[in-house]
């Protein structure tokens, strides 16, 4: 998924920065700083949908972020306002955009390095929902056995991923660095049974095959 719609940006730099961005490109710090900006920015519930924002390119000539749209399907919704929750609208092209832009146009001035405390890696924390879950991670919860009050990270994923073959076919995953992840010790209860919320995953993907 694309960060925002393509803009031409032009910025004015020193003949002594412009010589070394020609020379050296962008560094891979910035890349960093920019996937732990888009991270930071995103809404946190679970925590799922901010570790589903991926570094796939980190080069001296480009930097992509990209969302796994598989993983987290209702990330999508979230960015364009639809369904119950609306107050996110533009959270990826709009907010993040900006605040990564500003940071970018930064550094190309300055070429002033972002520091980091220890991994540059986004750190996320994997946890129990604060609201009830949707109506159809009930449903899908209720078969697997599972508690339907409730929704941890992993099974919120997992179900995304059910939906994103039921409804795009898609069950590809994206390729890239992944943010570090770590679980809130509360979610082992609720995880108890997610192997047969896999076993449904796994079934899905093999209808979808034979379909």
């Amino acid at each position: 998924m694309p960060l925002g719609a393509n803009a031409n940006i032009f910025v004015s730099v020193d003949e002594l920065r412009f010589e070394y961005l020609r020379q050296y490109g962008f560094s891979k710090n910035l890349g960093y700083w920019t996937w732990n900006t888009a991270v930071m920015i995103f809404p946190r519930d679970t925590g799922n949908a901010q570790s589903s924002i991926y570094l796939t390119k980190n080069t001296s000539k480009h930097i992509r972020l990209s969302y796994d749209l598989v993983k987290a399907n209702y990330i999508l919704f979230l960015e364009q306002g639809i369904g119950h929750v609306k107050k996110h609208k533009g959270i990826i092209g709009f907010q993040t955009t900006i605040a990564i832009t500003e940071q970018i146009i930064g550094w190309l001035k300055t070429g002033k390095e972002p520091i980091f405390n220890g991994n540059p890696k986004p750190m996320v924390e994997l946890r129990e929902s604060q609201g009830q879950p949707f109506s159809w991670e009930r449903m899908l919860l209720k078969q697997a056995d599972m508690n339907a009050r409730s929704i941890s990270a992993q099974s919120r994923a997992t179900i995304s991923k059910i939906r994103s073959i039921e409804s795009t076919g898609i069950q590809k995953s994206l390729r890239g660095q992944r943010p570090e992840t770590f679980n809130q010790s509360s979610t082992k209860s609720l995880n108890k049974n997610i192997s047969k919320l896999r076993q449904i995953y796994n079934q899905r993907k093999l209808e979808a095959k034979g379909s």
